[in-house]
């Protein structure tokens, strides 16, 4: 064996420990955890290969309280990022929705929406072309529910509420009927019921007509024309007149047909003298 083999022997060895020793120090590392150490929490200073100006990342300084589910949040300051726990009841929350509609959860996390409860600008709008907005108001102590549902209507109807003047805040009182006049019903009139409720009746007054019949009519009689055929049961007629001698007469009716009330007075009339009147048709 000559010296040159022996170096070339060692050599061999050399490098064969310098493998081993080398995979000796990585095996450990691969295994072993990694620590970000500061003052206060672990900060890793970032920067991408575009980039010319690092950023670091510090991470929270303690753990999340146990048995608890928590997500890391972000606070950028100065270009750099600060993590932090945010723990939360149960899952995040999740769903879908639609531009424009209000939404509201399906359960405990899941948020939906609806056509039927939108919202644009200052206008809340409860129903759609398909189902009718109703809306409820329940009220506790009392044990009371009020609905306020349009019903069938053959347009569009708008309520406005206009607030009193004067400084506010200021309360206003929709009173609650006990009934309905009824889809296309007319000449009904609400009436208080004195508990805060009304009532819709008809009204008394629906069929009233009123008139002056000028001087000089005739003598004793004459016919004033109306429309429809008043009842002397059950109606209301009333006449006066007026004298320019300053002598009352004294007026009656004394026959009724249709389209006329016929009115007699116990003296005759000038020209001077009018006479009025008001039939009401009782319904």
């Amino acid at each position: 064996m000559n010296f040159s083999t022996i170096l070339k022997g060692a050599a061999v060895a050399a490098s064969f420990a310098l493998v081993v020793s080398e995979a000796s120090a990585q095996l450990p590392v691969r295994t072993r955890t990694l620590q970000l150490l500061g003052s206060t929490s672990g900060a890793l200073t970032q920067q991408a290969a575009a980039t010319t100006t690092p950023y670091s990342v510090t991470w929270p300084s303690a753990a999340h309280t146990d048995g608890t589910n928590a997500y890391l949040s972000s606070a950028a300051a100065g270009g750099n990022s600060t993590l932090s726990w945010v723990e939360i009841n149960g899952s995040l929350v999740d769903g879908t929705g639609a531009a424009g509609q209000v939404a509201y959860f399906t359960d405990g996390n899941t948020l939906a929406s609806s056509p039927d409860f939108a919202f644009a600008g200052s206008t809340v709008t409860i129903g759609s072309g398909t189902n009718t907005g109703v809306l409820t108001l329940n009220d506790v102590g009392g044990g009371n529910t009020v609905s306020i549902n349009p019903g069938s209507q053959t347009g569009n109807v708008t309520a406005t509420l206009d607030a009193p003047a004067g400084a506010g805040p200021h309360s206003v009182t929709i009173p609650v009927s006990t009934n309905a006049a009824g889809a296309g019903t007319t000449s009904y009139i609400a009436t208080s019921n004195g508990d805060g409720t009304f009532t819709w009746v008809a009204n008394p007054t629906s069929g009233m007509q009123r008139g002056t019949v000028n001087g000089n009519v005739g003598a004793f009689t004459t016919t004033i024309t109306v429309t429809g055929t008043p009842d002397l049961t059950n109606d209301v007629i009333i006449v006066s007149t007026s004298n320019s001698a300053g002598t009352g007469n004294i007026l009656q009716v004394t026959a009724v047909a249709a389209n006329a009330i016929t009115v007699s007075s116990t003296a005759p009339f000038d020209a001077n003298d009018r006479i009025s009147w008001v039939w009401i048709a009782i319904p």
